[in-house]
């Protein structure tokens, strides 16, 4: 016979016998008939709330010496596994940190106690992780413990090392990273990704394992339908595929962030901040693929340098694309200085496109091309930017003491010498300063000490930094690295 008694009239609890105040629900006496008539919510309680032995006593008394209630991983998860593995998980958990860290990350991610813990640390620290990278993983990525498989996460790792990545790298380039790779199918995912790689992108076995090191987040995203399309867009502005494969290859990030709105941006900068025509802007980009790796702060920085202190504009930047992509610190700044300050040489407004950047003198227009901009620097030598920046720091000064020696005379005086011993520069006539491009002049008959002028134009970029640096970059201090 159906027991009609109301709901609200059963008692919520009773004593079990043989056990010391063990509760156990009321939705416990309710018979299958009194289930079926509960309300919808009431049913719903009734299959959230675990049976009195879920946790065991053991694993009870952990929590409350924890502080946390055991109601906390009440549906959770399947009662059955927080019943197989919440004791050893918190043993584990106890044995790698403090209480009350532990504490705080079970009340983060109380899905960690359904997890077999201790076999997951077995299995990383087998590959290399310590224990205190272990437990900090489970704060960062407990998805990868409450969704994955160590069975996958097995074949993620053998997949790894069959490309010939040693375990430490996979552990410290990769899955430190990114943890979510081991969450990836290796037919499914990893495969194409790579293959993605060694097939449109042209890559070797040996730049493929470096790719993936640089960039591990390439092997969460999926080939056809996200990889695939990046290398299409790139070709699609009128890149080369051989130039959009080395881009891809040198800046990684292209291929994971967005792709689309970077290239609009930096195609913005070319009409709006220089000037340019549409057609111009992509054949600046098409000159200089390069020119997607830099951020449009650091490519205003250079234009304005250019447009500021060089008295240069878009001219320039349809000339020698390449000038937005070398260091304003190092390279761009420190170099115009020393050419037009050591040795009176001016900026170009010319097209130096009808032949190549040569090394020495015909790099740097000398004399000879004294007189068609005399007549705006009527005592300085003109020179063009690939002669400027273009090669190392050797080169640059090869070319530009070069081109020194050929301005000397009467329309083409330096307006300094270069003091090798102190450093300084002292105000001299433009044959004493040939005489010392002939001693000093890598490449020259008569050289006789390439360091000490090394010596002297970093002397002299340093003090260009203190000076200079910080307004070109908006640092109240300034290093020398990075990409300004």
């Amino acid at each position: 016979m159906m027991n009609t008694q109301p709901v609200a009239a059963l008692p919520s609890q009773r004593l079990l016998p043989g056990r010391k105040c063990a509760t156990l629900s009321f939705c416990h006496y309710l018979n299958a008939s009194v289930r079926a008539l509960a309300p919808l919510a009431l049913r719903g309680l009734c299959r959230s709330t675990p049976p009195y032995d879920a946790i065991s006593a053991t694993a009870h008394q952990r929590l409350m010496d924890l502080g946390i209630p055991a109601e906390t991983f009440y549906g959770v998860c399947d009662v059955g596994e927080l019943s197989r593995n919440a004791e050893a998980a918190l043993t584990t958990l106890t044995a790698l940190s403090s209480r009350q860290r532990v504490k705080t990350l079970l009340l983060s991610n109380p899905q960690l106690l359904c997890v077999p813990l201790g076999v997951w640390l077995d299995f990383l620290t087998a590959y290399g992780m310590s224990r205190q990278d272990f437990f900090g993983l489970l704060g960062t990525y407990p998805e990868l413990f409450s969704r994955g498989s160590l069975f996958n996460a097995g074949n993620v790792m053998a997949y790894l090392q069959s490309l010939g990545l040693r375990p430490r790298d996979v552990l410290a380039s990769i899955i430190r990273r990114h943890p979510e790779v081991l969450l990836q199918d290796v037919q499914c995912g990893l495969e194409p990704a790579v293959e993605f790689l060694r097939l449109h992108l042209g890559l070797d076995a040996r730049n493929v394992r470096d790719f993936l090191c640089r960039c591990p987040e390439v092997l969460t995203r999926d080939a056809a339908s996200d990889l695939a399309p990046r290398l299409e867009l790139l070709c699609g502005v009128g890149l080369e595929v051989g130039a959009a494969r080395k881009l891809l290859f040198h800046d990684a990030s292209l291929l994971t962030g967005d792709l689309e709105p970077t290239l609009q941006l930096r195609l913005h900068f070319l009409t709006s901040d220089c000037d340019l025509s549409p057609d111009q802007a992509l054949q600046v980009l098409r000159s200089c693929p390069d020119l997607m790796s830099f951020k449009v702060a650091n490519l205003r920085r250079k234009w304005c340098f250019l447009k500021e202190r060089m008295s240069g504009g878009n001219e320039q930047v349809l000339e020698y694309p390449q000038f937005l992509t070398k260091n304003l610190l190092l390279q761009i700044g420190p170099r115009f200085a020393y050419a037009t300050e050591r040795l009176g040489l001016h900026l170009s407004s010319g097209s130096g496109r009808s032949g190549p950047c040569a090394e020495g003198t015909h790099a740097l227009q000398a004399a000879s091309s004294h007189d068609s901009a005399s007549s705006s620097h009527p005592s300085m030598t003109p020179f063009n930017l690939c002669a400027l920046l273009d090669g190392d720091d050797l080169h640059f000064l090869e070319r530009a003491w070069a081109a020194a020696e050929c301005s000397a005379g009467p329309y083409g005086v330096p307006s300094w010498e270069v003091d090798i011993t102190g450093g300084e520069a002292k105000e001299a006539r433009g044959e004493a300063c040939v005489d010392q491009a002939r001693d000093l002049l890598p490449g020259v008959p008569g050289v006789r000490d390439a360091d000490a002028l090394l010596a002297d134009f970093q002397q002299f970029r340093s003090r260009w930094l203190e000076r200079e640096g910080a307004r070109w970059t908006g640092l109240r201090s300034v290093g020398i690295t990075g990409s300004w």
